[in-house]
């Protein structure tokens, strides 16, 4: 939740940038009666990006490090693994470039709506500015968490899979917000670290979120844990 605030507040400023993107866009477009255009929006996603993988690489060093705590608590040496840097990039251009998408599909409504016969393209543009700027940080927390708990759960993965062999359970964050199939799933077995492929198949290291059959889908908060017996 730290991590995920403060890639939000990071991204706030670059989001700004974009939506003037938009805005100036929409202008021109309106000044020049190619509204058909529209469809065609588009916003630069690289600075957006930079930021989500910055933050899913911090994490992912988080996550390792919690790890090594955990299991020296058990009296268990086992050193720290993050994922490929290539791969977290990988995963935050997507998570980018479909926040910058959608961005542009909430401007392309905005202006739809009010281009009307009447309509002057200061007007249009205003409109534009004014639906963007109220939208929330709805969209970028789904996508932005979903990236971060991907990034916390693939370290885990990768430095239980480096340690010496373990079992591996399910760690659910259970409270009002879990959902039924995380509930039942919290506690139990998944594998041992040299089956990893066991784990992998309900919490994919790496990839998009948590538990694959988490209610919430990105929102999954669920991870896995290490016992040593």
């Amino acid at each position: 939740e730290a991590a995920l605030a403060g890639l939000l507040a990071a991204l706030g400023p670059i989001r700004d940038a974009q939506k003037k993107q938009l805005v100036d866009e929409v202008r021109r477009l309106a000044e020049k009666g190619r509204l058909s255009d529209l469809a065609g929006l588009t916003v630069d996603t690289g600075d957006a990006a930079d930021a989500i993988s910055k933050a899913m690489e911090d994490l992912a060093a988080l996550a390792a490090g919690r790890v090594v705590a955990e299991a020296a608590d058990q009296g268990v040496a086992v050193t720290p693994h993050t994922p490929p840097t290539a791969d977290l990039a990988e995963v935050a251009a997507v998570a980018a470039a479909s926040m910058g998408q959608l961005l542009g599909l909430s401007a392309t409504a905005a202006a739809m709506r009010a281009n009307g016969p009447a309509a002057t393209a200061e007007e249009v543009a205003d409109a534009v500015e004014t639906a963007l700027d109220v939208l929330t940080d709805a969209v970028p927390a789904d996508w932005c968490g979903g990236a971060l708990t991907g990034a916390q759960n693939a370290a885990r993965v990768e430095t239980l899979r480096a340690g010496p062999v373990g079992s591996v359970y399910a760690k659910e964050t259970n409270d009002r917000n879990t959902c039924g199939p995380c509930s039942a799933v919290n506690g139990t077995w998944l594998g041992n670290t040299d089956q990893m492929d066991m784990v992998l198949a309900s919490y994919p290291g790496g990839a998009y979120g948590g538990y694959v059959g988490c209610l919430g889908r990105e929102r999954c908060r669920g991870t896995i844990c290490g016992v040593w017996r």
